[in-house]
């Protein structure tokens, strides 16, 4: 039986994360084939298993001269690409709280430098490099977060993500504004954007009662909604919570 991917490929940024292994394995069960990056060798062993019709690539999202090489390499073996997904996060287990108790007098200038080299930087650095892999009317989509949804003033007083926040904030304009470059209108190429709100993960395994949402997104509704946005004819921008 054939499945929505075949023939496809697909090119996946942030392959070790929880949302991004099940999103590899999902197209690789609909008949497509997945290069997906790691940022190391001991992210991916602990992450996807080896499997035929899945490359294992590793490269830092904010190493210009690593995303270089890694493009040359799929451009010197004639190799492109369907889609193109980022996924690239920081949500390690049970780390909700303490990344949501540090307001800003507190934080650090690494913390600043992780959060917007993740969502900001990264992002910026893989549209640079690999955009031109892409066949006419593929598809980008980046995964966000629909925190930026609420303004600061309905978040609770609990919630110090100050740092966070503004980084999706800068995502979010980020990806408007690389749907206006014209070298991707020219060639039809959607971007997607679709960010989620609380999603039921290991993140949030050992917080405070009253700081677990009352309602969580499962991690198969959020990956049947990326898998679903891919094949979508019109490009998707769209906040998803519970």
């Amino acid at each position: 039986m054939a499945g929505r991917f075949d023939g496809t490929r697909t090119l996946v940024f942030g392959a070790a994360g929880t949302i991004g292994k099940e999103i590899v394995l999902d197209i690789l069960g609909e008949g497509g084939k997945v290069a997906a990056v790691y940022k190391n060798r001991k992210q991916a062993e602990a992450s996807t298993p080896d499997l035929p019709e899945l490359e294992k690539h590793f490269c830092n999202v904010e190493s210009i001269p690593q995303l270089t090489q890694l493009a040359r390499s799929f451009l010197d073996s004639i190799r492109s690409f369907d889609h193109l997904i980022y996924t690239v996060g920081h949500c390690p287990p049970g780390d909700f709280e303490r990344q949501v108790s540090r307001n800003l007098m507190s934080l650090d200038d690494q913390t600043l430098e992780d959060d917007f080299g993740i969502l900001v930087t990264g992002l910026l650095n893989v549209y640079r490099e690999f955009t031109h892999l892409l066949n006419a009317r593929g598809r980008i989509l980046v995964v966000g977060s629909a925190i930026t949804r609420f303004p600061v003033t309905d978040l609770p007083p609990w919630l110090n993500a100050g740092s966070y926040y503004i980084a999706q904030n800068a995502q979010r304009n980020l990806v408007e504004w690389i749907r206006r470059e014209d070298d991707l209108l020219s060639r039809e190429i959607g971007v997607i954007r679709l960010a989620f709100g609380a999603i039921n993960t290991p993140f949030h395994a050992g917080s405070i009662p009253t700081h677990v949402p009352p309602k969580m997104l499962e991690l198969k509704q959020v990956v049947a909604e990326i898998i679903n946005a891919l094949k979508s004819e019109t490009p998707l921008d769209w906040d998803i919570l519970a």
